[in-house]
C-alpha cells in the first residue's frame, strides 16, 4: 500500500522536472531569438541612418 503513493510522487516529480526543462528551453529559445532579432533590427536602423547621412552629405556637396 505504501509503495503506490511514493512511486506516484516520484512520477510527478520527474514530470515537474521535465516541465521545468521544457519551459526553460522555450524561454531560452525565445530570449535568444528575440535578442538576435533586436540586434539585427538595430543594425539595420544604424545602417539605414548612415546611408541617409551619406545621402544628405552628397546632396550638400552637389548644391
Amino acid at each position: 500500500m505504501i509503495e503506490g503513493p511514493i512511486s506516484n510522487c516520484q512520477c510527478t516529480m520527474s514530470n515537474v522536472e521535465g516541465e521545468k526543462k521544457r519551459i526553460s528551453n522555450i524561454e531560452h529559445r525565445m530570449s535568444k531569438g528575440r535578442k538576435e532579432n533586436i540586434e539585427h533590427r538595430t543594425l539595420n536602423v544604424e545602417c539605414r541612418s548612415r546611408e541617409r547621412n551619406e545621402n544628405i552629405e552628397s546632396t550638400k556637396t552637389s548644391h
